[in-house]
């Protein structure tokens, strides 16, 4: 079978065409609803600009993994070169919290809180020590932000319409 988009060969079963990411309609399906058509969040997912967008979201949530744990070895006195940058076991456990939120619910509340938090913790950092320090989670917060955004609007704008937006199918546009 082909698909009736671009012509693209398509495998048994397949619910989205490989090549323009439409939704496939096999004959019994042809004469459902257009609710009963519409893809799931994860089928969704799988369609090539949707999957960098959760792939930018999952390597904000892995570094702000990692850096839960740098803070919370700072915290206890492992780390040394961290002296005199005050850090407490409650800031790695809200930067897990946050990478947790972030990866599970692709929330655009917790990227704009990450990059508040960071923001924050850069700001102190520099009236607590006159340097410039915590610099990289303000921009994973930045990244993160446009991430969860872009995709939260080609979902909604999916949900709305029934129709696989462009920005989905085709590629990412960061800004």
């Amino acid at each position: 079978m082909q698909c009736a988009g671009c012509g693209t060969e398509l495998a048994d079963g397949a619910l989205l065409c490989p090549g323009c990411g439409r939704v496939v309609q096999s004959g019994n399906q042809a004469g459902q609803s257009s609710v009963g058509e519409r893809m799931s969040k994860k089928d969704f997912g799988e369609l090539p600009g949707i999957k960098f967008y959760l792939n930018e979201i999952r390597s904000g949530a892995v570094f702000l993994y990692i850096s839960a744990g740098v803070t919370f070895l700072a915290s206890t006195g492992v780390f040394h070169f961290m002296d005199g940058f005050r850090v407490t076991l409650l800031d790695a456990v809200l930067i897990l919290a946050l990478g947790i939120w972030l990866q599970f619910g692709k929330s655009r509340i917790a990227s704009i809180l990450i990059l508040v938090v960071g923001m924050t913790g850069m700001i102190l950092g520099i009236l607590q020590m006159g340097v410039v320090r915590g610099y990289l989670i303000p921009i994973v917060g930045v990244m993160e932000t446009i991430a969860t955004f872009k995709y939260q609007k080609l979902w909604k704008q999916y949900q709305k319409t029934g129709e696989v937006p462009d920005g989905a199918v085709r590629g990412f546009k960061i800004f």
